[in-house]
C-alpha cells in the first residue's frame, strides 16, 4: 500500500492494516491515520518525527497497539473513535501525550506517558479510560483519566 503525500500509513475505506516492527519518521501530517470502518493492528512500532503520530479519525475503525513507542510528534495520539493501548510508551516532546474528543474512547494499559506538555487531554465528550496500571508523570500538565477501571 502506497499512502498518500504526508502520511507513512493510511487505513481507511474498509481496510485491514497490520504494523509490525517497524520504524515510522518524518512522515508530515500523520504517521498512521486510521478511519472509517477498517482495523489497525500495531506491535513493535515507533512513530516519531509527524504533525500527529497516531491519528484515528471518526467512523469507528477498531485499533490496537501494543509494545510501541510514539515520540517527538506534535501530538502523540489523537482518538475520534476507539482505541486500545497496551505497554507502550507516549514521552518525550509531544505537545499532547494523547487526546480524545468528539466522543472517541481511548483505553489504556500499563502505559507511560512523560515528558510531554499536556500528558492526557479529552474534550467535546472524549474519553481516556484508565486501568490504573499506568504511569503518566513529569508532563508539564499531567492531566487525568475521565475513568479508571481496576483489573480483576
Amino acid at each position: 500500500m502506497i499512502a498518500p503525500q504526508g502520511y507513512c500509513v493510511l487505513a481507511n475505506a474498509n481496510s485491514s492494516v497490520f504494523i509490525h516492527n517497524s520504524n515510522l519518521r518524518n512522515c508530515g501530517t500523520s504517521g498512521v491515520y486510521v478511519n472509517g470502518n477498517s482495523t489497525l493492528t500495531m506491535e513493535d512500532v515507533t512513530i516519531n518525527n509527524s504533525a500527529i503520530g497516531l491519528n484515528v479519525g471518526s467512523g469507528n475503525p477498531y485499533v490496537t497497539v501494543r509494545n510501541s513507542n510514539i515520540s517527538q510528534n506534535t501530538t502523540g495520539i489523537s482518538v475520534l473513535s476507539g482505541i486500545s493501548i497496551v505497554d507502550s510508551t507516549i514521552v518525550s516532546k509531544n505537545i499532547t501525550g494523547i487526546t480524545a474528543s468528539s466522543g472517541g474512547s481511548t483505553q489504556i494499559s500499563n502505559v507511560t506517558v512523560s515528558l510531554n506538555n499536556i500528558g492526557l487531554s479529552s474534550s467535546s465528550g472524549g474519553a481516556i479510560v484508565s486501568f490504573v496500571n499506568n504511569r503518566i508523570y513529569n508532563n508539564t500538565i499531567n492531566g487525568a483519566p475521565t475513568t479508571s477501571v481496576f483489573m480483576k
